[in-house]
């Protein structure tokens, strides 16, 4: 089971204890530390405060006070075998996170996403997009209405024919985090699993436009030997993690797979409305070397019209645009 040693969770006074729940159930016993945090965003300079310095000091210090307080008494109720550690911090928080992150090498990030309503519904504010874009550890930002264990849990992988050997290798090993991520998640709370691949036939529309000579009939091959590749792919990506992990939910029939002929910006959003998935599991960046390096701002058009949970993975060698002097 894929547990994590060093785990940030990121607490505000009014959330709910889903979150807790998870970072302490995501937490390595016997070793682990979860460190708890809350972050008040002061946004107040000496100068702007004037003469009313002294007195914003002490309203400051009062509510620092207060919220380490409150972090302490979360604390009391993690399990004896996992470390705790509590800490107000000050300034803008996707930054205060990202930099504790690289300063004492989280592995795993958790936090509640602030939900507004309107015309899209959609989920994340531009603090959750920031630490969505840069935060360099996994991300699992839980929305505040979800209070009970995720009932299906919606996994997204990727193979694409056109990668170079080296982002092959680096996607590979991708779709390995997020298998291993997705089935643990649902193995723990008894959630079904969606395991899906959204693949592309190369070059279809100058075929179809017949700009590449090609008859129906060759091309309606041409896509099934796509899609032939893309399921064998898939289902090895799945035989995989179950010999990594030796959970049982791979001996269950709450594994399902999918293999959808399309783009995944249009396709991944639909599929996780129409399975009313509560979590999904996808990987937020595709490259390396590249800080803040977004394929096609794919993964960000997707997680803009999603309305759900999210853990966000990053491929190994990823770089932040956030950079912190150790």
């Amino acid at each position: 089971m894929r547990q994590f040693s060093n785990v940030l969770c990121v607490i505000e006074e009014d959330d709910p204890r889903t979150g807790l729940e998870r970072a302490i159930a995501l937490t390595k016993r016997n070793g682990g530390v979860l460190t708890l945090v809350s972050i008040i965003e002061t946004m107040i300079s000496a100068a702007s405060a004037g003469r009313f310095h002294d007195e914003l000091s002490e309203a400051f210090d009062a509510l620092r006070t207060k919220r380490l307080s409150h972090l302490k008494e979360l604390a009391a109720n993690v399990p004896d075998d996992i470390k705790t550690v509590c800490e107000v911090m000050d300034g803008r928080a996707y930054m205060e996170v990202i930099k504790r992150v690289q300063l004492y090498d989280h592995d795993l990030v958790v936090a509640h996403a602030r939900e507004f309503g309107g015309p899209l519904k959609r989920l994340f504010v531009s603090e959750e997009m920031q630490l969505l874009r840069k935060c360099p550890c996994p991300l699992l930002l839980v929305k505040r209405s979800q209070t009970k264990p995720f009932e299906r849990v919606f996994a997204a992988i990727d193979f694409d024919r056109d990668d170079d050997e080296a982002s092959v290798k680096v996607k590979a090993g991708l779709n390995a985090k997020i298998v291993d991520m997705a089935a643990t998640i649902a193995d723990q709370d008894g959630s079904r699993l969606d395991i899906v691949n959204v693949f592309t036939v190369p070059g279809e529309g100058a075929m179809v436009a017949g700009w590449i000579p090609m008859t129906p009939e060759n091309l309606s091959d041409y896509s099934q030997t796509c899609r032939a590749e893309a399921e064998k792919h898939l289902e090895a990506a799945v035989a995989d993690g179950g010999k990594r992990l030796d959970l049982p939910i791979f001996d269950t029939d709450r594994i399902t797979t999918h293999v959808v002929k399309g783009r995944a910006r249009v396709e991944i959003p639909e599929m996780v409305q129409g399975m009313q998935s509560d979590l999904i599991v996808m990987g937020t960046v595709g490259r390396v070397g590249v800080p803040g390096f977004l394929i096609g701002n794919t993964a960000e058009t997707i997680l803009g019209s999603i309305d759900c949970s999210v853990l966000a993975l990053k491929p190994d060698g990823f770089e932040s645009t956030v950079t912190v002097d150790r």
